[in-house]
């Protein structure tokens, strides 16, 4: 009997990880740029600037558009940090998969 218990609480805790994963996932990636408007600026700002984008599931091969979220995370982290703290990969797949949301583009310039 307690091999049957703890067999159906590992079966338990095991069971759900396997239905939970996402299906279909979007991709993050990060791009550099060149902000002119703050190059040769007083301050020592760096113009070469980051940006992370998530792209939903099927982007690349989609020929349709979709709408954007812009999100400015403020100073204290940067942009990789926010992905991972908030795992926003992860949050955006899932709100997507479970049509919490329709599919979006988020953005977080750093």
């Amino acid at each position: 009997m307690k091999k049957l218990l703890i067999s159906s609480l590992f079966l338990l805790f095991l069971a759900p990880s396997n239905y939970s994963q996402i299906q279909n996932e979007g991709e993050v990636v990060v791009r550099q740029f060149l902000a002119r408007s703050i190059q040769n600026n007083k301050g020592g700002e760096d113009p070469m600037r980051k940006i992370s984008v998530y792209l939903p599931p099927g982007y690349n091969s989609s020929q349709g558009s979709y709408p954007t979220i812009y999100f400015l995370h403020g100073f204290a982290v940067d942009d990789l940090q926010m992905f991972q703290w908030m795992d926003l990969k992860l949050l955006m797949d899932k709100a997507i998969e479970t049509k919490k949301i329709r599919p979006v583009i988020l953005v977080l310039p750093n």
